[in-house]
C-alpha cells in the first residue's frame, strides 16, 4: 500500500540552526522512503536561505507563529502535515515513525511526539527520559498539558484545515503568547477527534539554562491560563493549579530553589492569563 504524503513546516524567524533543522527533516524523510516535501515559512529580515531546491519557502509577514503555522498549512500537498520548530533536529526515525503513527488503530486525527535533549549543556526544554509507549487520547475531559508540545506535532491535513487551523491569538507573537497548540488540544477532543502521542517520532531541542527556564515560566503559564479562560474549563483549571501546588512543595520538600521560584512564576502568569480578555 503507497504510504501517504508527509509535509513537514518549519516556521523561522531567521535563527542559524534553520540549516540544521532542515537536514535532519530532510535525511529523515529519505530514510522512511516516504513522499514527502518541507516547507519553510519565513518569517526573517532579508532573504531566506538557500536550500538547493530541498525547501520550498513562504514568506509570511513577520505576525506570530500560529499565522505561519497556517500559512504553511494552506500551502500543504501531503495527507499529513507536521510541524518541527527551527531550532529543533529530529531523530533520524523521526519521518517513518510520524507515518507508522497514523495508520496505527484506533487511526488518530493527530499525533503528538517526544522532544529530547539535543545537548547536555543545561535543563531539557521538556522532562523526557525515552522510551514510553503509544497513548490515545479522547474526551474533553483530557488535559491539554499532557497530550504534548507544539515543537513536535503532526495532523491529518484536512482535518486541521477543517478546524481553520491555529488560533492566531495564541502561539508565541499573539497576544496569548503561547499555547496555540493546546488550544487546538482541547478543540479537537471536543469535537470528538482522537489524538495519540508516539515514542516512535522523537525530535531534539537545545537545553536551557536556569535563567532562560526560569523566563519561559511566563509565556507557557499566561498561555495555558488564557487557554483555559476560552474554553471555560473550570476543571482543567483547578487541575493547572494542583500541578503548580505539587510542582512547588516538591521544591520545598527536596529543598530545590530553582522548582519554588519556577512553580511561583507560573502561577503567576497562569492567573495573569486566566484573568486577561482575549482580543
Amino acid at each position: 500500500m503507497e504510504k501517504p504524503r508527509l509535509s513537514v513546516v518549519v516556521c523561522s524567524i531567521g535563527a542559524p540552526s534553520l540549516g540544521a533543522a532542515v537536514s535532519s527533516i530532510a535525511r529523515s524523510v529519505s530514510r522512511a522512503g516516504v513522499p514527502g516535501e518541507i516547507l519553510v515559512v519565513w518569517q526573517g529580515s532579508g532573504a531566506a536561505p538557500d536550500f538547493d531546491g530541498q525547501v520550498e519557502v513562504l514568506d509570511s509577514a513577520p505576525a506570530g507563529l500560529s499565522r505561519a503555522r497556517n500559512r504553511g498549512l494552506s500551502q500543504a500537498r501531503g495527507e499529513i502535515v507536521a510541524f518541527v520548530d527551527e531550532d529543533e533536529e529530529v531523530d533520524p526515525g523521526w519521518a517513518a515513525g510520524v507515518v507508522a503513527a497514523f495508520e496505527r488503530e484506533p487511526a488518530p486525527d493527530a499525533v503528538f511526539g517526544p522532544v529530547a535533549p539535543l545537548d547536555e549543556r543545561g535543563l531539557p526544554y521538556c522532562h523526557y527520559e525515552g522510551g514510553g509507549e503509544h497513548v490515545v487520547f479522547e474526551g474533553r475531559s483530557t488535559p491539554p498539558w499532557i497530550v504534548g508540545t507544539g515543537g513536535n506535532m503532526a495532523f491529518r491535513r484536512e482535518v486541521l484545515s477543517a478546524a481553520r487551523g491555529f488560533d492566531v491569538r495564541f502561539g508565541l507573537g499573539g497576544p496569548a503568547r503561547s499555547a496555540e497548540e493546546s488550544d487546538v488540544v482541547m478543540r479537537f477532543l471536543r469535537d470528538g477527534r482522537r489524538i495519540a502521542w508516539s515514542p516512535e517520532m522523537p525530535v531534539y531541542h537545545p537545553t536551557k539554562n536556569e535563567a532562560e527556564h526560569l523566563e519561559s515560566r511566563a509565556p507557557y503559564g499566561f498561555g495555558m491560563g488564557s487557554v483555559l479562560r476560552r474554553h471555560r474549563a473550570v476543571t482543567h483549571v483547578v487541575r493547572y493549579l494542583v500541578a503548580i501546588a505539587h510542582s512547588f512543595w516538591t521544591g520545598v520538600r527536596t529543598r530545590d530553589a530553582r522548582r519554588r521560584r519556577e512553580a511561583r512564576a507560573t502561577l503567576r502568569s497562569f492567573l495573569a492569563g486566566l484573568l486577561t480578555p482575549l482580543r
